[in-house]
């Protein structure tokens, strides 16, 4: 009876081996985040940029003139404290409403209704006031 144990121990010891021996190299397809990003149109806007993430997360920020390259920036300072996250986001019948805020000023909150007329733009109205902000997607 021992004899059996030690040889069916030993033959699934052979077989887990050799399945660890021939098991093939996975291949894995890393592909790039898509993000998405809208600049404000107006004067006093145009430095300001929404991004959407690949998982539908917004971001909002005010970006120097200076900065030449928007994609760069947003992958370097996405964790930053200091950029607008979304907080929340909620739909309601035909309204869509987004809160803002920043990680260093948690009680510092943007809160916009969301109009998004076409693919190539996004209308945010500030609740507060009802001020209306124009952003445009960039190419």
């Amino acid at each position: 009876m021992l004899f059996m144990k030690k040889r069916i121990i030993s033959f699934l010891l052979l077989l887990i081996c050799f399945q660890v021996q021939s098991q093939e190299v996975e291949h894995i397809s890393i592909q790039k985040d898509e993000v998405k990003i809208f600049q404000g149109v107006l004067k006093e806007t145009e430095n300001w940029f929404l991004f959407v993430d690949s998982a539908n997360y917004h971001y909002l920020a005010n970006i120097s003139a200076s900065e030449t390259d928007v994609m760069n920036w947003f992958n370097r300072f996405k964790d930053s404290q200091n950029i607008y996250r979304q907080f929340s986001f909620s739909k309601t019948g035909e309204y869509s409403e987004i809160v803002f805020f920043k990680v260093n000023q948690p009680e510092d909150r943007l809160s916009f209704y969301v109009s998004i007329p076409d693919e190539n733009s996004v209308i945010l109205t500030l609740i507060i006031d009802g001020q209306v902000f124009r952003f445009e997607k960039l190419e």
